[in-house]
């Protein structure tokens, strides 16, 4: 395998991604990582990197597979239909879980994502922000399905802990029915950002990325 194209989610800073195309490496020759925003602000851009390589999102990176023509796309902890007041009692209620688990190590790599999104909020408000009406409406589950039946070999991948998203059996197996296989692996929603190196030999030892052409 030689290259591969990340997309972060939803105020996924610079340094974020650049820290996750690191942890790609070690499983391809090159990649290119991108933020949210720009795909937002620049998608023909990510389009034309992700066109004929694999293509890896987290979470409302996900928008990227609409249009892409990459050989298979990997969508990690991608958005569901939601209302605005569940995402936000879902991440008071993990926020307050860290502080009361006291996980020192786990509370300083939250922390540091947090001082990334604020940057990127700050330097890239209406790229993020702007969108939170379509992240709310996006469905992972139909947009992979019309991925496959145009060609794009796609996986959805959920992690256990994840407070954003959890889709219902009966969405899994109607994924599954379409060719659309549905992957759990350990973690919470940031499992990716916050681990990159732990959560990609999780993910690769579950799977194997098909050869590039």
């Amino acid at each position: 395998m030689s290259r591969a194209v990340f997309v972060g989610g939803y105020s996924s800073g610079k340094r974020t991604v650049e820290k996750v195309g690191g942890a790609f490496q070690s499983y391809f020759e090159d990649i290119d990582p991108f933020t949210f925003s720009d795909y937002i602000k620049r998608p023909q851009k990510v389009l034309r990197a992700a066109k004929g390589v694999p293509l890896f999102t987290h979470s409302a990176g996900a928008f990227s597979l609409l249009e892409a023509e990459s050989t298979s796309a990997y969508l990690i902890n991608p958005p569901l239909p939601k209302h605005l007041s569940d995402i936000i009692f879902n991440s008071l209620v993990r926020s307050v879980q860290m502080r009361q688990s006291g996980i020192k190590e786990e509370t300083q790599k939250s922390a540091e994502l947090a001082r990334s999104s604020v940057i990127e909020l700050l330097f890239h408000p209406i790229a993020n922000i702007g969108q939170l009406p379509n992240i709310f409406r996006f469905n992972a589950i139909k947009a992979a399905i019309e991925a496959t039946e145009r060609g794009v070999a796609t996986e959805l991948i959920w992690t256990t802990g994840d407070h954003l998203y959890q889709p219902p059996e009966v969405h899994k197996n109607m994924a599954e029915w379409h060719g659309v296989p549905v992957t759990t692996l350990e973690g919470q929603h940031s499992e990716v950002t916050m681990r990159p190196e732990e959560f990609l030999a999780q993910l690769f030892s579950s799977f194997t990325v098909p050869e590039q052409s």
